[in-house]
């Protein structure tokens, strides 16, 4: 489980600092993706409701297994 945490961990530090490194014109670059035409921003705003989509699986699995979900921290 510590590896596991650790690797996620630092997955999502190199993916900060990637998409912190990125300026505007990167940002606008438009790419083919699934059919269709997409910009580096409008991507990362999928990957992010993607990412809130299996957040949302896994508290629903958590609390079918009475284990008590991390509390949200919003803003």
């Amino acid at each position: 489980k510590k590896q596991v945490m650790q690797f996620l961990n630092d997955a999502y530090e190199y993916g900060l600092k990637v998409i912190g490194e990125l300026d505007e014109k990167s940002l606008s670059k438009e790419f083919n993706w699934n059919g269709g035409k997409l910009n580096k921003y409008q991507f990362l705003n999928l990957i992010q409701d993607h990412q809130t989509h299996h957040v949302g699986q896994l508290i629903v699995y958590l609390r079918i297994n009475n284990i008590e979900p991390p509390k949200y921290i919003g803003w």
